[in-house]
């Protein structure tokens, strides 16, 4: 009598060896077959798990005022049609994010059949080169068209520059804004020189040595002119080491006495402060 539980191997009277299968191999061959059940289990109830637990409903939240939901609903279609346990949150966040005027999109489930959609829209700042707009953290976004944003300054730049300009762009408005003047075109050059034109078309060439200094000097300069003598401007050229130069618009007499006066209350002014 062979005891199969205690050895693999008995020798008969007649010599013969038989080989019995251990415990182990037993176990490992009953595991296999019970993993290809439960494989072939799984994908033969899965349509049905779909069908039995369907995405219905995607609520979408969100002060919305440019995304239209037939535009989600195209693009997330093919996304929720995999059943409520088997939808992919993180590609319907990414093709959501994806979208010209989404800023931000967040997505939950919600027992037992329904997706929470929570969208940013984009807030245009200003807009970058001819076909894009900027957000307040320089944040490039394409919509179909900018037609509609006219009225916004422009920054013309090298790409990559985005958010490093709009960061600059915003300091210098928030100092020109004491003179009550706004900046409507920020140019930088591939070449780094830099050039802006202000509120009621002033042209600043400011140039490639350290532009933003250069820029600050000038805004310090502009409560000595005064509203007239900035208004008669064409053209200024910063590209000086000293100091800068004029182009007054043509046909304009200008009182310089009220610039003198402004002058020597600085200076008298910074004299008392020492």
């Amino acid at each position: 009598m062979i005891d199969s539980d205690l050895a693999t191997t008995d020798k008969l009277e007649t010599g013969t060896s038989v080989v019995v299968p251990s415990i182990g191999l037993r176990t490992f061959v009953v595991a296999i077959g019970f993993a290809v059940m439960l494989s072939a289990l799984y994908f033969a109830v899965k349509p049905l798990a779909m069908q039995m637990l369907p995405v219905r409903f995607v609520r979408i939240y969100g002060a919305l005022e440019r995304v239209r939901k037939n535009q989600i609903q195209s693009t997330l279609e093919s996304l929720v049609d995999k059943g409520y346990w088997s939808v992919d949150l993180e590609a319907i966040q990414v093709a959501t994010e994806s979208l010209p005027w989404v800023e931000r999109a967040q997505i939950n489930r919600v027992w037992p059949d329904t997706l929470m959609l929570g969208i940013i829209e984009q807030v245009p700042y200003v807009r970058w080169g001819k076909t894009a707009l900027l957000n307040t953290n320089g944040d490039r976004f394409v919509p179909h068209s900018t037609a509609g944003f006219q009225n916004l300054p422009v920054i013309f730049g090298p790409s990559g520059k985005e958010a490093q300009l709009v960061k600059v762009f915003k300091d210098l408005q928030k100092r020109l804004a004491v003179q009550q003047l706004d900046i409507r075109v920020l140019n930088v050059s591939d070449r780094l020189s830099w050039s802006v034109r202000l509120q009621g078309g002033l042209d600043v060439a400011i140039g490639r040595r350290d532009p933003v200094a250069v820029f600050d000097r000038f805004i310090k300069t502009l409560p000595l002119l005064g509203p007239d003598q900035i208004r008669a401007m064409r053209r200024v050229d910063l590209r000086y080491p000293n100091g800068y130069a004029v182009d007054w618009k043509p046909g304009v007499e200008l009182e310089w006495r009220p610039v003198s006066q402004r002058a020597s209350r600085t200076i008298d002014n910074r004299v008392r402060s020492i």
